[in-house]
C-alpha cells in the first residue's frame, strides 16, 4: 500500500513512461483541461440544472451564468489538477531512479 503511496510500482512506472512521451503540456492540455475539465462541465453542469428544478426534467431552466462558469472553472481546475498530477508523478520517477 505505502508503495503506491510514496513510489511507483513497476507497472505504474511503465505507464507514467508511456504517459511521459506526450510531453507535460500535451498531458495538463489533452488529459487534464480537455478531458477532465469537460466531463466535469457537462456532469456538474447538468447536476446544478437539474438541482435547481428539483431533479424534473421538465422543469430546467438554462442558466447562461452557471454554463459559462462553468466552461470557464472547469477547465481551468483541471488544468492545476493536471499539473499537480505531472509534478507529483515526475518527483515519484525521480525518487524511484
Amino acid at each position: 500500500m505505502w508503495e503506491k503511496l510514496l513510489g511507483m510500482t513497476p507497472k505504474g512506472r511503465e505507464r507514467w513512461e508511456q504517459t511521459r512521451q506526450l510531453g507535460r503540456a500535451r498531458f495538463v492540455w489533452l488529459r487534464c483541461a480537455l478531458s477532465w475539465g469537460s466531463c466535469m462541465f457537462l456532469f456538474m453542469t447538468t447536476y446544478f440544472l437539474l438541482s435547481k428544478a428539483d431533479f424534473v426534467w421538465q422543469d430546467i431552466a438554462f442558466n447562461t451564468g452557471l454554463v459559462v462558469t462553468g466552461a470557464i472553472l472547469w477547465p481551468l481546475g483541471g488544468y492545476f489538477v493536471g499539473a499537480l498530477v505531472w509534478e507529483y508523478a515526475e518527483a515519484c520517477r525521480r525518487r524511484n531512479l
